[in-house]
């Protein structure tokens, strides 16, 4: 990784964050709309990347090699990004994992991130584990419908209230104990645009759900993410150091 800093670019639904991350710290912050299509989206990265030597991308959705899936909230629809990206990142991951990576530094535990989806990933010893779509547990059989076609998920709650009703902190609080029952993380971080609006009104809720849902005696820390907005482009620093 070039030894004056690394350009980290994270791409979300309606803007794409860039920094150079020097020594663990993000520098040189920008922010600017995403473009509407993948055309655009290509130029505009290649556009940031054009003066970097070493650089890495994170984008929403399933990520499978170089491909994006798909992605719900960008028209990302099987798109080889990766392969039309020139100069060529060092780093190409989801969005979440590299968050994960960058609040774990290291160690060991679990991103519960609450913005426009919600989504989890498990961090051991810095390693992201696959799985985390806590978003689509179902709540509420009779619940509110969901875009991925279910009804009752704890996403279409978020979705439905848009402001922390008791719906949607129940909602959430559900999958956060879901994850932390099966995962036994030690510590759980919220993050995300919700998570930060709703602070510590969604904490609360969020411990109380733990206390109530999951066995007595589990250890486990809930608190707010410590890098907020920049875990990812840390994240996307570290991926690519580790790979060199």
């Amino acid at each position: 990784m070039p030894a004056e800093g690394f350009l980290a670019v994270d791409v979300g639904g309606s803007s794409v964050k860039s920094g150079v991350v020097v020594e663990g710290r993000v520098e040189k912050l920008a922010r600017e709309p995403v473009a509407p299509d993948l055309g655009g989206l290509v130029a505009q990265l290649e556009r940031l990347a054009a003066q970097a030597e070493g650089w890495g991308v994170c984008v929403p959705g399933l990520v499978e090699g170089g491909t994006v899936r798909y992605a719900a909230n960008l028209p990302l629809r099987d798109a080889p990004l990766l392969e039309l990206l020139t100069p060529r990142p060092l780093v190409f991951v989801n969005d979440l994992v590299a968050a994960t990576v960058g609040e774990a530094a290291g160690g060991t535990l679990a991103l519960l991130q609450v913005g426009t989806g919600i989504a989890a990933r498990l961090a051991v010893d810095g390693k992201v584990l696959p799985g985390g779509e806590v978003g689509h547990l179902r709540f509420r059989g009779d619940g509110p419908p969901c875009r991925c076609g279910n009804r009752g998920c704890v996403e279409a709650y978020l979705r439905e209230a848009g402001s922390p009703t008791d719906d949607a902190l129940e909602a959430i609080g559900f999958a956060a104990a879901a994850l932390v029952a099966v995962w036994d993380p030690g510590t759980l971080r919220l993050g995300g645009g919700v998570a930060e609006a709703w602070g510590n009104v969604l904490l609360d809720a969020v411990r109380k759900a733990v206390a109530e849902r999951v066995l007595p005696g589990t250890a486990i820390n809930v608190e707010p993410t410590r890098l907020g907005d920049a875990a990812a482009l840390v994240g996307l620093a570290e991926l690519a150091r580790s790979a060199t």
